[in-house]
């Protein structure tokens, strides 16, 4: 392994739009109404960690939109990206080479990395070390409502937190480091939730119309909450509010139009509309990744046990825990000898022709 001498930098040539800084949150500060924040899809952005080497909750870059323009200035720095996003390396020569994602990549300075548009849902863009991006209470998430973290800015450098190991093999306009499939793939299935704590301000009827129904996800999201689309539910004669108590990402309040709202990773610290359920923790992420996704039409929801949900959540950290264990550099199919080709080709059990 070669090992970068000097900090890799790098110049944002173009933020990008809905493209911040984000690790796994800002914790401890809730009784002060400063919300945890963070990746939304926090699964995605560990995938991203993994495939450079880094911790599961180092800093990344989170893109909803546009994804930035990235020049390294300085040194060499080995970069992947998970997530639905088209993105280029631009060499000197202005030549441009594609740059999958679910890949790892090390770009040698002078060249500028491209994130074009997010298809659906979010992507993640991680560096080998982390992104040296700046820490208000303990983390680097950016929460734009009480300007708390750093987002990006045209003109601006960013440095990687640490001097990083980096493969002996580069990125070239002929050669790229392949790493991993991913682990997992969002689908259209249920969200899971457990029952909320004012499930009791709704009757036996609303209840089965929010398990029942199916949801559109309004235009009107963000990284605060999701609102819905969809017939409204009613509340009993406990009412459409309560005394604010503490809510959660997940949590789906029910204000007094009948119409939920789930929380997101920004979502405030207290409310005070009931909560008919709480989207649980693995599935989080499949809500975040359902944002402006045509194939997926509509949201709809599946009630599960407290037990279940955390037998659901320890699964998804195992598989996720086996995925990355399994990620080995993979030699471009342009540059391979007979070892790598027989590994590409061998399969198990025989066929016949006819089959």
């Amino acid at each position: 392994m070669a090992v970068s001498s000097v900090l890799a930098q790098f110049e944002c040539l173009h933020s990008g739009f809905g493209a911040s800084f984000q690790d796994f949150g800002r914790s401890g500060y809730r009784h002060l109404g400063v919300p945890i924040s963070g990746a939304v899809d926090k699964l995605s952005m560990a995938c991203a960690n993994a495939l450079v080497g880094n911790a599961n909750e180092d800093c990344v870059i989170e893109i909803s939109m546009q994804g930035p323009q990235l020049q390294l200035t300085q040194s060499t720095a080995q970069v992947a990206l998970v997530g639905d996003i088209e993105t280029f390396v631009l060499f000197p020569n202005g030549q441009k080479q594609r740059l999958p994602s679910w890949r790892s990549a090390t770009l040698e300075a002078g060249q500028t990395l491209i994130c074009s548009k997010v298809n659906s849902g979010l992507a993640y863009l991680a560096v080998a070390g982390g992104w040296n991006a700046q820490s208000t209470l303990g983390s680097h998430s950016y929460y734009g409502r009480a300007d708390l973290g750093q987002v990006l800015r045209r003109g601006q450098n960013y440095g990687v937190n640490v001097k990083a190991p980096l493969p002996d093999s580069r990125l070239t306009q002929t050669q790229l480091a392949e790493r991993c499939a991913p682990p997992f793939e969002f689908d259209s299935a249920a969200l899971r939730c457990v029952a909320g704590p004012q499930e009791d301000y709704f009757d036996a009827e609303s209840i089965d119309s929010f398990y029942s129904q199916e949801w559109k996800l309004s235009a009107q999201l963000d990284r605060m909450g999701f609102r819905l689309e969809g017939a409204p539910l009613l509340h009993n004669a406990l009412g459409a509010e309560i005394a604010s108590d503490g809510v959660c990402v997940g949590a789906v309040q029910v204000p007094p139009n009948g119409i939920p709202i789930v929380l997101m990773a920004d979502g405030q610290t207290i409310g005070g509309y009931p909560k008919i359920a709480s989207v649980i923790t693995a599935d989080i992420g499949r809500l975040a990744n359902m944002r402006a996704n045509a194939s997926v039409a509509s949201v709809r929801f599946a009630k599960v046990t407290l037990q279940e949900a955390h037998a659901i959540l320890r699964a998804q950290q195992a598989a996720f825990e086996k995925w990355k264990n399994a990620i080995k550099p993979v030699r471009d199919l342009g540059d391979f000898d007979s070892e790598t080709l027989l590994a590409h080709n061998l399969i198990d059990g025989m066929l016949r022709g006819d089959e």
